[in-house]
């Protein structure tokens, strides 16, 4: 969870930094143009402040989307058993690394993000893979 609420945080305060600098720029070019005589002081008022405290209103709720994109995924869907990476050859041990908060997944001899397992569009995949082949001898690790 806290992951997701760093991800959420990164993006709400990307959105902030885009409505400040919209309303600057919208705001210093209408008042440049307004003082030109290219534009009266109503329209300038009622696009530079009141139009654009709605396209930074809109733009600011467009974080509720990520409420959707972030939100808990039932555990059974994704739950691994595995817990420990064993080398029978040299007998090293070693936890299953997490991804995106939480524990990769074997399939096809390789450990694999969970969000690859997914076919859902509310979360953007990733094709994070690490190879099960022991560092040290070179021999393939099981998953226990």
């Amino acid at each position: 969870k806290i992951l997701t609420f760093f991800d959420i945080s990164k993006k709400t305060n990307r959105i902030i930094r885009q409505n400040i600098w919209t309303s600057i720029i919208v705001k210093v070019a209408f008042a440049v143009l307004t003082v030109i005589g290219l534009m009266t002081l109503w329209l300038a008022v009622g696009i530079g402040d009141m139009g654009v405290s709605l396209l930074v209103l809109i733009n600011g709720m467009t974080i509720f989307r990520y409420r959707i994109k972030f939100k808990d995924i039932n555990i059974e869907h994704l739950e691994s058993d595995a817990k420990t990476i064993i080398c029978n050859s040299c007998e090293t041990k070693k936890i299953i690394p997490q991804h995106h908060g939480r524990d990769m997944v074997e399939r096809e001899g390789k450990l694999i993000c969970w969000r690859k397992l997914l076919s859902s569009d509310d979360l953007e995949p990733c094709e994070e893979e690490l190879p099960l082949f022991c560092p040290k001898c070179e021999k393939i690790r099981e998953v226990v």
